[in-house]
């Protein structure tokens, strides 16, 4: 659902409605939906794998760092 809330806030065609655009690439609107939606995220982790909740999803990853923060019981 986020995917087509975003796609209405801002639409990826016509490609020529971004200015950003202009300069040969057409990601004009990927950097709306970037600012829109933030740039990071934490994650549940659980045994060694993402704990997500029944609503809560990852539907993009590009350069991705991740600092793993972990509590070890003594």
């Amino acid at each position: 659902m986020t995917e087509i809330w975003l796609e209405k806030l801002a639409p990826h065609e016509p490609i020529t409605q971004y200015r950003h655009n202009l300069t040969g690439e057409d990601n004009g609107d990927a950097h709306i939906k970037r600012q829109i939606m933030g740039r990071e995220v934490m994650v549940a982790v659980t045994e060694g794998k993402m704990d997500f909740g029944p609503w809560e999803q990852i539907f993009y990853v590009a350069n991705c760092y991740c600092d793993v923060l972990a509590d070890i019981a003594t």
